[in-house]
């Protein structure tokens, strides 16, 4: 994926090979480095593009740790009881693992266009264009 996810900033950012894949994995990895210089000069188009890998990455990550870990037996219960307040630390948030991720998604889809207006409404209109 990452590799794949490294063409764009090679094609349109002429990127070296390792910068371009660095930064496509930093963006599924949702660790926020990066190799480009001064951000705010991007073409839209490749913003938009490294907004979006960071994006599927946050989704993924959250969706993997919750409903797939657990299956595998590495602690995604653990996060769950970990971030889970009061006596509902021991119910499975879902019983099925389609219903999990569908249910983050949601939520995670709902954040993200109550953050767009919120920004919307505070005048960051920019990003829109």
């Amino acid at each position: 994926m990452s590799v794949l996810g490294g063409i764009p900033f090679m094609m349109m950012m002429d990127l070296s090979f390792a910068d371009a894949v660095f930064e496509s994995a930093s963006g599924y990895t949702t660790t926020g480095a990066t190799v480009l210089a001064a951000l705010d000069s991007l073409p839209k188009s490749i913003s938009f593009y490294r907004q979006e890998l960071q994006w599927l990455g946050g989704i993924g990550v959250i969706v993997l740790a919750v409903s797939l870990l657990p299956f595998l037996g590495i602690g995604g219960m653990q996060l769950n009881k970990a971030e889970v307040p009061g006596p509902f630390k021991d119910e499975r948030l879902t019983p099925r693992l389609a219903r999990t991720a569908r249910s983050f998604s949601e939520l995670y889809l709902t954040f993200t266009v109550v953050c767009a207006l919120c920004f919307w409404l505070a005048g960051v209109s920019d990003w829109l264009v």
